[in-house]
């Protein structure tokens, strides 16, 4: 089993038709690889981390803008990154990301942002993989005189994997 503890930086930026999210965080976190039989692995991340500094808007609907439509907050993140390699042609992946960001300023109150991300994908070879993702992404925000509003929308990701390596040092399955 290997095993990384220690102090992160971290910048995030999302941004979808329901929300706007940019931070800077400062926290602990662990990350680790634990074999289960030959060609098959855990990858797991597991991070909290104070946001001193957040853009987060708090408009309703699209955004057409062209000047600044956020407000600067700060708060806290979590952070979870789950892969699993059955074997040599598979992988199954869990992310989870959430966000309670404070406003400090404009529109007063907090807002709850949350995106989870499962996924699969397929290996044809050592540097060839095609794979699904589905973004789901919601956002609660309670802001002062304002009703609270829940917002969520889903995405989904085809993607195609090609991994250039040196020639001569082995691939990702040795």
């Amino acid at each position: 089993m290997d095993i990384l503890v220690g102090g992160f930086q971290y910048y995030d930026y999302w941004n979808n038709k329901v929300f706007e999210l940019g931070t800077i965080g400062f926290g602990a976190g662990a990350i680790s690889k634990i074999p289960l039989w030959k060609h098959s692995e855990i990858y797991s991340s597991l991070h909290f981390a104070a946001v001193p500094l957040a853009g987060n808007n708090t408009s309703y609907g699209p955004d057409t803008s062209l000047f600044r439509d956020y407000n600067f907050g700060g708060g806290l993140e979590i952070k979870i990154e789950e892969t699993f390699h059955i074997n040599k042609f598979a992988s199954l992946g869990f992310n989870g990301y959430y966000y309670r960001i404070h406003n400090y300023e404009k529109k007063p109150g907090n807002s709850t942002i949350g995106i989870v991300k499962p996924g699969v994908i397929f290996n044809f070879s050592k540097s060839i993989s095609i794979g699904i993702e589905h973004h789901i992404y919601y956002v609660t925000r309670y802001l002062d005189r304002i009703p609270t509003l829940h917002l969520r929308t889903t995405e989904q990701k085809f993607f195609l994997q090609v991994f250039l390596e040196d020639p001569g040092r082995k691939g990702r399955y040795h």
